[in-house]
Order: structure tokens, then C-alpha cells, then sequence
């Protein structure tokens, strides 16, 4: 089976507590047989330098988040479209 996990941050990139709960679920369903594959926010400067990746046999998939600032229209589509595209 294939699982879609969707987080803000990687526990590899950010370590905190929701990203580690995301992140030994992940473990547990890959030590199960499954393949697994976490949807997240990049935490570099430019992530369109950063693939895809692969830590410890489960998928990562960053995507950028968004430039607009909370006020502006543009702020909430932005934020569901950029995992959206990724995914």
C-alpha cells in the first residue's frame, strides 16, 4: 500500500514535535512493507536547487511555500495550491 503523509516540515530538515510524530509513523508503515512518501514545506533558501529525496527508504517531497504576505488575497490559494502541485 502507499502512504501520503502531509506535514509542515520534515523531521530531518526541522526537528520539533509534530514533523517526529509524522515522521516514526512513516517508519512504522515502511517497516511494515509499505511505501511511504512525506509531503512538506522546503527549509531552504531555494528549493528548487533541493530534489525530491530519500532518507531511510521513505520518500520526502518538498514544495516552496508561499512568498505573499498573510494579508494579502493571493496568501490563502497560495498556501493550498503549492502541496497541491507538489502532490
Amino acid at each position: 500500500m502507499n502512504y501520503l503523509s502531509c506535514i509542515d516540515y520534515c523531521f530531518v530538515d526541522k526537528p520539533s514535535g509534530a514533523p517526529r510524530v509524522a515522521w516514526d509513523m512513516a517508519m512504522m508503515m515502511r517497516d511494515a512493507g509499505h511505501q511511504v512518501t512525506l509531503l512538506c514545506c522546503s527549509t531552504e533558501q531555494n528549493p528548487d536547487e533541493v530534489p525530491d529525496s530519500q532518507e531511510h527508504g521513505i520518500r520526502i517531497v518538498r514544495y516552496k511555500r508561499s512568498q505573499h504576505p498573510s494579508w494579502s488575497p493571493l496568501h490563502l490559494t497560495s498556501q493550498l495550491q503549492a502541496p497541491a502541485n507538489a502532490a
